[in-house]
């Protein structure tokens, strides 16, 4: 993404503060892939598949209110603006990670493809940095805390896996648990067989791709 680009998409997030947490924004398109299923008795949950520039296709837990879902008339297949935060609660001993749509637009033709993420928070566990034995590529997986209420230091928060690639990584795999970071990026799915064992089930999940030189420490 041209920094252009991406200095729109901000402006335009600070113009729907109420649609964003103050360390937690997302906007993204990409279209409704699954019947949305009643959650509980405000939510429904439900896919969206948006498109990466190389063509890839990332599937994102999505939830939205049973409000929005009747009022704009999503359903399967809907092309639609999400914006919202993205959420992490822990199922079965393993933290799941969704986007929480706070406002849909239903449109009809893709006038811009913006997935961006913005995130302020905490690293809250030792990163890991390796090297790919393909391509080597250097990469470095981290957990970041984004507190929902910075104002409150008792607030709940989310806690979101994050890779940073190359020279954003490089800066990274040596930061300490505590530090302050500041990012953009997308929102990214992929399976993997736990233990290298190909024979289970893969397992699918979520996490923040960071754009290049798109992280500081702060």
């Amino acid at each position: 993404m041209k920094q252009e680009d991406l200095e729109d998409i901000i402006i335009k997030m600070s113009r729907n503060r109420k649609n964003f947490g103050e360390y937690n924004k997302v906007m993204l398109v990409g279209t409704i892939e699954e019947k949305p299923t009643r959650k509980n008795n405000k939510f429904f949950s439900t896919t969206i598949s948006v498109e990466r520039p190389s063509g890839t296709v990332d599937n994102i837990p999505l939830e939205i209110s049973e409000k929005k879902l009747e009022k704009k008339g999503i359903k399967k297949g809907s092309f639609v603006e999400i914006q919202g935060d993205f959420k992490s609660y822990m199922k079965q001993g393993h933290r799941e990670m969704f986007l929480n749509a706070k406002e849909v637009r239903k449109i009809e033709n893709l006038e811009e493809n913006p997935s961006l993420i913005y995130l302020r928070g905490y690293i809250c566990h030792e990163p890991y940095y390796h090297e790919t034995a393909t391509a080597h590529k250097h990469i470095t997986a981290f957990t970041l805390a984004i507190p929902r209420n910075p104002d409150n230091k008792r607030s709940k928060a989310d806690y979101l896996q994050c890779l940073a690639w190359e020279c954003d990584s490089q800066m990274i795999k040596n930061c300490q648990v505590g530090q302050e970071v500041e990012l953009y990026g997308r929102i990214q799915s992929r399976h993997f067989y736990p233990g290298n064992d190909m024979n289970v089930e893969p397992v699918k999940v979520c996490e923040v791709s960071i754009y290049k030189h798109q992280v500081w420490l702060l």
